[in-house]
């Protein structure tokens, strides 16, 4: 998990480049995930899912 947590780190500072809305956004990006993994039908596609959650918050 600490290697997803960089690289989502990294995709959230990129886009918003401010400590604090990136921790925002990782925060809501795990909640809507937490929520929501019912949703998911391939557990092959998580991390795309993931990323693609938190490219959208």
């Amino acid at each position: 998990m600490k290697s997803l947590d960089r690289r989502m780190y990294s995709m959230a500072k990129s886009m918003v480049r401010n400590d604090e809305d990136c921790a925002d956004a990782m925060q809501e990006t795990v909640l809507k995930a937490f929520r929501t993994i019912s949703g998911l039908k391939e557990a092959a596609y998580f991390n795309t899912w993931l990323f693609r959650i938190l490219i959208n918050e």
